[in-house]
């Protein structure tokens, strides 16, 4: 017998012959109760009955191989699933109408159940308790994971009166004051949900929340009453149609999509606009009660939300929680946008199209939808011109999201274009301001050494490339004899002929390739870490030929390790100055090995040992606080303005020179001080 989970409880069905749920005679079926605590048989139960030994033993499974026989119909099984505990669900284990239904049996057989073809409805039952305790079989679900709080007048406000008005007012207020302990009540448990809200002058007519989660998590918070004034009604949102939920879930492979701008107008009626991001209007619509959830599930067909858009100021909260939901930006104009402003944007935009807007719900999503693609237009015109100007194949649609998104221009296309197809002769030349003659020259120095540098990248490169051809050329070579032995393998143990050795040389070959293809990737890898390094010394050559700009050169951590690490990938050279992100821990030894570079000068992020303070001061070597100047991040590499460095440079050496004028004059005025001192001992003693 199949041994369930600690305390886990499935309940298998099966109808008895002669029984059928469209019938008006009685229905009867047989039960196991598949149990840790022990098992049990139940015979000849009515509907009534096997209802009511469900709400007694509350298992966790109710297991058929087909639901239709407890009711002919969905109406049916919705009826029989609100009559359940709330922990209950139920499965039939042998298919869907989606993906095929095969006898109990046959599944049965196949994991080692039984070896009978014809099943009595005991046998029937214990096979579909054990076969949903291994999982098999698909969860039938009438109702979404979402709850239904109505917060409405328990009383009619009958004829008109003396006392009417102030009736209304009375009832209208006690469903106000309803509706806030029940948004503080989930508030408090910090439960997502979305208010929907008929107001009037004193109160609320009604109110409605969707809560996002199960009745059975809702029911210890919030309870159904009616009192004398107002009722409070939970009922569970139902599927338009049965769901079948498979209990192994499936992979679902993601894919790309398009971007979409998403204009809402929330409320009781909520109006949805979808746009992609070449204003083609995808779909428009309005509908009673329309969820988040369900504006997710709809939307996802057509692509991914990077914009949600309303038409007022400031957003509403509706809008915040899909905006998080869907990890989009929100759009909303700088004042709440009139009536005719909205009809005036809506038909602008829909002339000459063969499309109508049936109601002001619809109107005002589209005119937010409308409102946001205007406020990005000009962002996406400009990635349009980028891409032709660079004359590069990018995926626009996927450029224009991430520019949406607030990635830059240039970084939005960059990270979708492959690095071997950037042809340097697209990049821009940038004329560099006529300076003196010392600085040309020490910059067409550091030029030249940047593109030998640059040369030996792309010889590097161009040997992996060869590598990796070669490699390829080797695995698919194995691959086919592989394949050859393979053949041969056949042929010889048909013949019963050198069985062992071909095996052997099989498996050989096969360690052959896989050592191949390791190697392959480990190749891939550098290839891709040389690419990075060519792309950062690029980048830095650009920024020094502006001149206007000076790239400082980054040691992370104040050692004699990463110095020539630093050393090795961008070389250290006379005159330089080096960013030490880091400064602690370095001595002596480390600030000797970089005087020996003959740096000019070190920008320090933190504090630095005395000792090293010392070394660079007798070196003179100016050391300079990051806090003293804007040192601006580009990837891998620092820069910082060369007139901004000009001014510290100035700032400290006058500094310097500021003070050894003052230790000069203070050594000359002890020198003084004891000449005077030992001249009047002299004095004295001749005296």
């Amino acid at each position: 017998m199949l041994k369930t989970a600690l305390n886990s409880k499935i309940l298998g069905v099966d109808i008895l012959p002669m029984s059928s749920p469209s019938s008006t005679k009685s229905k009867r079926y047989a039960a196991f109760l598949l149990s840790s605590s022990g098992n049990k048989v139940f015979e000849k139960l009515t509907l009534r009955e096997l209802l009511k030994t469900i709400n007694e033993i509350e298992p966790d499974t109710v297991a058929s191989d087909n639901i239709f026989e407890f009711a002919p119909d969905q109406k049916g099984i919705i009826y029989l699933i609100r009559r359940f505990p709330p922990i209950t669900r139920l499965v039939q284990v042998n298919g869907s109408p989606a993906d095929g239904m095969e006898p109990l049996a046959t599944i049965a057989g196949r994991y080692g159940l039984t070896t009978s073809s014809k099943l009595s409805p005991i046998e029937a039952a214990e096979m579909c308790a054990c076969l949903a305790a291994k999982s098999v079989g698909f969860i039938v679900t009438a109702f979404e994971d979402e709850t239904k709080i109505i917060v409405s007048r328990s009383r009619t406000l009958g004829p008109g009166g003396s006392s009417s008005e102030r009736f209304r007012r009375r009832l209208h207020a006690f469903v106000l004051q309803t509706t806030q302990v029940i948004k503080n009540t989930l508030d408090d448990a910090k439960i997502d949900y979305d208010l929907y809200t008929q107001e009037s002058e004193h109160g609320l007519k009604q109110s409605k929340f969707l809560v996002y989660v199960d009745r059975a998590k809702l029911e210890t918070l919030i309870k159904p009453s009616r009192g004398r004034d107002v009722q409070v009604k939970i009922e569970p949102v139902v599927l338009d149609k049965l769901e079948w939920i498979p209990l192994i879930p499936k992979v679902i492979t993601p894919v790309s999509k398009r971007g979409l701008i998403l204009g809402i107008d929330p409320g009781m009626t909520c109006g949805l606009a979808v746009l992609d991001l070449n204003a083609n209007l995808l779909l428009l619509r309005s509908e009673k009660e329309l969820t988040r959830k369900n504006i997710i599930r709809e939307t996802s067909n057509f692509g991914v939300p990077v914009y949600i858009s309303s038409d007022v100021y400031p957003p509403p909260e509706f809008v915040k929680k899909l905006s998080k939901s869907l990890n989009a930006k929100i759009y909303s104009p700088s004042h709440t946008l009139s009536v005719a402003e909205k009809r005036d944007i809506t038909r602008k935009f829909l002339e000459g199209k063969n499309l109508k807007v049936k109601d002001s719900h619809q109107r005002d999503a589209l005119a937010s939808a409308i409102k946001s693609y205007q406020h990005l237009k000009n962002k996406f015109e400009q990635v349009e011109a980028h891409v032709k100007e660079m004359n590069v194949y990018v995926p626009l649609d996927q450029v224009k999201a991430s520019v949406a998104r607030g990635v830059s221009i240039s970084e939005a296309i960059t990270s979708f274009l492959d690095e071997e197809e950037y042809d340097d002769e697209t990049e821009e030349t940038i004329l560099i301001e006529e300076k003196p003659e010392e600085v040309i020259g020490k910059l067409k120095n550091k030029l030249d050494q940047y593109r030998l540098k640059l040369k030996r990248q792309r010889e590097r490169i161009q040997r992996l490339e060869e590598q990796i051809a070669q490699s390829q050329n080797s695995i698919q070579t194995l691959k086919e004899e592989v394949e050859s032995l393979n053949s041969q393998i056949e042929i010889l143990r048909s013949e019963n002929l050198a069985e062992i050795k071909l095996d052997r040389t099989h498996a050989r070959y096969q360690e052959e390739n896989a050592r191949l293809k390791s190697e392959l990737v480990k190749v891939k890898n550098e290839l891709a870490s040389v690419r990075l390094q060519f792309s950062g010394l690029r980048r830095m050559k650009l920024m020094e030929s502006r001149g206007i700009v000076y790239p400082l050169k980054i040691v992370k951590s104040f050692n004699q390790e990463e110095i020539r690490k630093t050393d090795e990938l961008l070389g250290i050279k006379s005159g330089d100055i080096i960013f030490l992100q880091d400064s602690t821990g370095g001595g002596r030894q480390a600030a000797e090995f970089l005087i020996q570079k003959r740096i000019s000068g070190i920008i320090c992020g933190s504090g630095m040992s005395h000792m090293a303070l010392e070394k660079f001061v007798e070196a003179d070597i100016l050391v300079i606080p990051s806090d003293d100047v804007n040192i601006k991040q580009v990837d891998e590499f620092a820069v910082i303005e060369l007139q901004e460095l000009d001014r510290v440079l100035d700032k400290y050496r006058k500094a310097t020179l500021d003070q050894k004028k003052a230790q000069a004059a203070q050594l000359l005025e002890n020198v003084v001080k004891q000449y005077r001192e030992e001249r009047q001992r002299e004095l004295s003693e001749n005296h």
